[in-house]
């Protein structure tokens, strides 16, 4: 939560910056083609960067894969539980369960 919060923090300040960089910059005096499209591309590449990072912080991707990966953990273990009440609790050393007269190969 606090490491959410920081990089939230963070983001608006380097856009607060970066809003009055530009307002400066346009006051300070007339600026070839050049001087001002560089200045663009870098901020516009910053500002995309944090907004990238700050949304990547936000979704979380590690948690919710892992949360993914316990539920279906749940859910084969409560699959698993449901065909063994199912078939009577007959299982053999292969994963078969119920009937054992299956073809061996199968």
């Amino acid at each position: 939560m606090y490491d959410k919060l920081k990089s939230t923090i963070v983001s608006w300040i380097s856009l607060g910056l970066s809003i009055i960089a530009v307002f400066f910059s346009l006051c300070k005096g007339p600026h070839s083609a050049d001087s001002f499209g560089s200045l663009a591309i870098v901020l516009s590449i910053l500002v995309t960067i944090l907004v990238g990072w700050n949304i990547y912080t936000f979704i979380d991707i590690k948690g919710t894969i892992k949360q993914i990966d316990k539920m279906k953990i749940d859910i084969e273990v409560l699959r698993q539980t449901k065909a063994n009440k199912k078939a009577g609790s007959i299982q053999d050393p292969n994963g078969h369960i119920g009937d054992t007269s299956y073809d061996s190969q199968s």
